[in-house]
């Protein structure tokens, strides 16, 4: 199969740092930017919505950094801003709800819902909370206690998801790969993660996903791409590209995405986007 890239032409992008595009259950593309807030694109049509601080945006922001966007299950769409805040655009795109301030350095940077609803936010900073949303506008966060040896477990974390066999949150944080299994609600301890990772050289990783089988693929820093498949309890090198993996193995896996067709795709820092059918 073949690829054809075609550019984008948008007046709120040509010149800016995009940080992160999600699509939505409708088929839109949302985009995030580095300065001019955020835009919501009709993929059959082209046409776009552009939100910022603009006093004429159709839904006003209160910063034009969006750092990372996330759809949860009630079809709201959620933006955090770096060392700024975080909030959602509701389900009928007709309102923008914020979030208190969270932590000391109120620095909201990965969302995530898990498999019973519960939203998850990780900060860069201050450690993972849980947000409660009441009456779809008035928001809590509570901290998520992490019982571990190691004080600063957590503290900074960049990716999130749940795993579909046990149940576990999986995190990557900048002590590497957290695996959490509830213990009391709102209590987690620390699962040993040579369950899993073993005879390794990198504990270090930059990115972590589920794909539509259930299997999690981490992006690591030096060794490239991982596959835990759970039935077989293992987790090893995605076994597909030979030729390409000399190139992978010497970088840096920046970004993972799963594709409507179970595509999956790689970013890797310095070389390019790798593609593989699972």
């Amino acid at each position: 199969n073949s690829f054809t890239i075609t550019s984008f032409d948008n007046k709120f992008i040509d010149n800016d740092k995009v940080n992160c595009i999600l699509s939505d259950k409708n088929g839109n593309i949302w985009i995030g930017t580095s300065n001019n807030g955020l835009l919501k694109v009709n993929t059959e049509t082209y046409e776009f919505e552009h939100y910022s601080k603009d006093q004429t945006s159709k839904l006003p922001l209160r910063n034009n950094s969006i750092i990372n966007l996330y759809e949860d299950k009630q079809g709201r769409i959620w933006f955090t801003s770096w060392k700024s805040e975080m909030g959602f655009i509701s389900k009928d795109r007709k309102t923008v709800n914020y979030a208190p301030k969270i932590g000391v350095y109120n620095n909201p940077f990965r969302i995530f819902q898990d498999k019973i609803g519960d939203i998850w936010v990780c900060t860069w900073g201050d450690g993972v909370y849980k947000l409660k949303v009441e009456n779809n506008s008035s928001m809590t966060f509570t901290p998520i206690i992490i019982e571990s040896e190691n004080s600063n477990a957590g503290k900074i974390v960049y990716s999130i998801t749940q795993d579909d066999k046990f149940g576990y949150i999986w995190m990557i944080s900048t002590n590497g790969l957290l695996i959490l299994e509830e213990t009391a609600r709102g209590k987690y301890h620390v699962v040993d993660n040579n369950n899993f990772i073993q005879n390794y050289n990198s504990t270090l990783f930059h990115d972590i996903i589920k794909d539509r089988k259930g299997n999690l693929w981490l992006g690591s820093i030096s060794e490239g791409a991982f596959r835990l498949e759970f039935k077989v309890n293992a987790i090893n090198y995605f076994p597909a590209m030979d030729n390409e993996l000399s190139t992978i193995k010497q970088a840096n896996v920046t970004n993972a995405c799963i594709l409507n067709n179970n595509t999956f795709l790689l970013g890797v820092n310095s070389v390019g986007l790798f593609r593989f059918d699972s």
